[in-house]
């Protein structure tokens, strides 16, 4: 009986010890995430420059014709599966790529005739569902909900579109058709605002170019921590460090979604190299339009030649 005990106590004595190493464990890495997560601003609420693993993507057949192929392309990004279609141009030699982020709600195959004409001018073009549109899964909350997220430690929702786009980067970096450092970020309205973060946190993206887009304008309110995590989401806070890499901003001037007023605010934080293009057409409102074909191919002509 008493051996039967002892053996007893030892189980019990050796669960508590693995269940003591366990929670001990628990704690160790729960802390340390709390503290990756705490640290991914700077002081100033700027997003740092997330680590990347090699990309993983999958491809399927999508179209081909006379100019250009379209590929399916999902790739992983910040624990989500982003889908895209990627345009190739048929030329020989290496081409620049251009990162397509439509605006809010917009899908990628809304966005196809805009990739389109971008793969007539010689780029190579990778466009994607946005989180939370089309096939990719997920949701943009709103941002005072998404400041409660960013204040209970997890990583806020409004910072994961940015990462996306630099992973989107990272998948033409390593199609054979594209050379790999001469990548440009190109955004409509919300995307707009992702390029320019992205762009701005990452030197090796070649330029930026925000069609129909501008910052938030925030003010800070006093609150220490609020205010750094609005800093952090708002295009204003960022754009200065774009350069010494090529900055467009290409705008209607009958915009009333975003007035030229609102982008000429963000436009004036940049720093030199950068242009404003406006366009004054009709028919030409908020987003891209054909009138503004000519200064798109301006813009990244003068981005890609350097």
């Amino acid at each position: 009986m008493s051996i039967t005990i002892r053996k007893r106590q030892v189980h019990i004595a050796l669960v508590a010890i693995i269940l003591l190493s366990a929670l001990a464990a628990a704690a160790y890495f729960a802390s340390k995430t709390m503290r990756k997560q705490a640290d991914y601003l700077t002081p100033e609420g700027l997003l740092k420059l997330p680590e990347r693993q090699t990309v993983k993507y999958t491809e399927f057949p999508y179209e081909d014709n006379l100019n250009y192929t379209i590929t399916g392309i999902v790739y992983e990004s910040a624990g989500a599966e982003i889908h895209g279609l990627l345009l190739e141009p048929k030329k020989s030699g290496k081409v620049a790529g251009v990162v397509l982020l439509p605006g809010a709600g917009v899908d990628k195959s809304s966005e196809l005739p805009v990739a389109r004409a971008i793969a007539s001018l010689g780029y190579a073009v990778l466009t994607i569902d946005q989180r939370g549109t089309g096939e990719t899964g997920g949701s943009l909350p709103p941002l005072e909900e998404d400041y409660r997220n960013y204040a209970e430690g997890s990583i806020a929702y409004w910072h994961l579109p940015i990462i996306d786009a630099l992973v989107a980067a990272d998948v033409l970096s390593t199609r054979q058709s594209v050379d790999a450092g001469s990548v440009i970020l190109v955004g409509e309205s919300y995307g707009g605002r992702v390029a320019m973060i992205a762009g701005a946190i990452d030197a090796r993206m070649k330029g930026v170019v925000a069609i129909s887009s501008a910052g938030l304008h925030y003010r800070d309110v006093g609150d220490a921590r609020k205010d750094r995590f609005v800093r952090s989401v708002d295009p204003d806070n960022y754009v200065s460090l774009i350069s010494p890499r090529k900055f467009t901003m290409i705008h209607s001037v009958r915009d009333t979604v975003v007035q030229p007023q609102s982008a000429a605010v963000t436009f004036d934080k940049a720093q030199s190299p950068k242009l404003f293009l406006m366009v004054n057409d009709t028919s030409c409102r908020h987003g891209y339009c054909d009138s503004m074909l000519r200064p798109l191919n301006f813009s990244l002509a003068a981005t890609a030649g350097g």
